[in-house]
């Protein structure tokens, strides 16, 4: 049954026509969308233009920053997803791990935290994230939907902007990311695999790299 969808980074160029999606063709679901930037960004404001065309939609955009794992910014993600008389939300149903840092321009980023900030959002945070909402899900359970891309298999990084049309002619994975929004929406919501858990890049099972999947490697990471 339809619930709350959170989308992090939900201004983003993925997230975005993924929210078009889910407003569009999943429209029980809540969507909780959450922002680094709630005013002045331009991305946050066409964000708003797309739920303004859908004034029906049980949607709501809040801050989050993930660069600062102080309690009360993420307090406020339990909230979203909590059921009361006064009609909170309904349970979580998906939580899509969409915000990332990446930096490659600059020298070392350390967070208020204390840690270098890619691994923080990236990974620190969402296992904050998720550890704090694992109850909110409803009795049915739910997805938590994370992101990965080919350089986790050494040596195999394809994505070369200026070589985009012959890539994706070689391997049709190299896409843009407003059309891969639209296959994380179906997992989301579990109109695609609905009782499988796994990796699966073009909405297809397929395996991890075998680095990524040794137990002893996990624990030391």
């Amino acid at each position: 049954m339809p619930g709350t969808i959170i989308i992090t980074a939900a201004n983003s160029c993925l997230a975005i026509p993924a929210v078009q999606h889910l407003l569009t063709d999943y429209p029980g679901y809540t969507a909780v969308l959450t922002v680094r930037n709630m005013d002045t960004d331009v991305n946050t404001k066409r964000l708003r233009a797309i739920i303004a065309k859908h004034p029906d939609a049980k949607t709501s955009v809040h801050e989050l920053d993930l660069a600062d794992l102080r309690l009360y910014m993420i307090s406020r993600a339990i909230l979203y997803c909590r059921r009361d008389s006064k009609g909170q939300p309904p349970p979580l149903a998906s939580l899509i791990c969409n915000a990332f840092h990446w930096n490659l321009s600059g020298g070392v980023e350390t967070t208020k935290d204390g840690y270098e900030k890619s691994l923080q959002v990236n990974h620190v945070a969402y296992a904050t994230l998720v550890l704090r909402l694992l109850r909110s899900f409803g009795p049915d359970g739910g997805r938590i939907v994370l992101f990965s891309s080919d350089a986790h298999w050494p040596g195999e990084e394809r994505s070369r902007e200026l070589l985009r049309p012959l890539l994706r002619f070689m391997d049709p994975t190299t896409r843009t990311a407003a059309e891969a929004g639209f296959d994380v929406v179906d997992l989301a919501t579990r109109a695609a695999y609905p009782q499988e858990r796994g990796y699966f890049p073009l909405l297809k099972p397929d395996v991890s790299a075998p680095d990524t999947l040794v137990e002893e490697s996990q624990q030391r990471l």
